[in-house]
């Protein structure tokens, strides 16, 4: 508390900022943030006729995924505040799905397994089903609240990295456009191009080097 004189002579006191002052956050658009889901739908209800009942069947699945989702949301405290956006359908992501089984076999042999991991070995074939992706945006009635210096290292940090902590957050990551082919004159060593990145950032790599794990903090 820090003393103060008024004009009378009355004495008062000034409480001190606190340190563990938390804030509330809100969502940046006042519509809310802005989600996307994915919802599997087999092959034979895609691109299905009007006024049969394949597509009758097609528009219950859509419809329940799309109150599951809300309800799920909704219980972690976030409300739907537009109608959902459906398109599709898309093709599932490819990936190694021939080669997954024979990677668990092998790391599991090499490693073990633990009883808190689950490996998905099994994976959406375009033959079999597609996928349509739903977006909308959600709102949160009450606020989650963070302490003050932990608001600001964050914000700190994403304008560092060339974030607006102000702007909405896409739910995707913006990448550029990719291209078949990449060529590189004379290469690139990895450590040289970290290094000159940290520098200009005003980072030191030291700061992010940890000890032994024995060590104590």
């Amino acid at each position: 508390m820090i003393p103060g004189t008024l004009p009378t002579g009355t004495r008062r006191r000034v409480p001190k900022v606190s340190q563990n002052r938390k804030v509330p956050l809100w969502t940046v658009e006042p519509e809310g943030q802005l989600f996307t889901g994915v919802i599997r739908v087999p092959v034979g209800l895609c691109h299905t006729e009007e006024h049969t009942n394949a597509r009758l069947r097609f528009n219950a699945l859509i419809t329940t995924n799309l109150e599951r989702w809300a309800k799920w949301r909704e219980a972690r405290g976030w409300f739907l505040t537009e109608k959902p956006r459906v398109a599709g359908p898309f093709d599932p992501p490819e990936s190694d799905r021939e080669r997954a089984k024979q990677y668990h076999e092998r790391v599991s042999a090499r490693i073990g397994e633990s009883p808190g991991v689950g490996v998905i070995t099994d994976f959406d074939y375009g033959q079999e089903f597609k996928w349509y992706t739903c977006e909308a945006r959600f709102r949160r009635e009450e606020p989650v609240f963070i302490r003050l210096s932990d608001m600001l290292e964050m914000r700190h940090r994403a304008l560092q990295y060339g974030i607006d902590p102000d702007r909405d957050p896409l739910p995707y990551t913006e990448l550029p456009e990719s291209k078949d082919h990449l060529t590189f004159e004379g290469g690139l060593d990895p450590m040289v191009v970290a290094e000159e990145r940290r520098k200009l950032l005003g980072l030191k790599r030291s700061d992010f080097l940890m000890g032994k794990l024995s060590d104590p903090l």
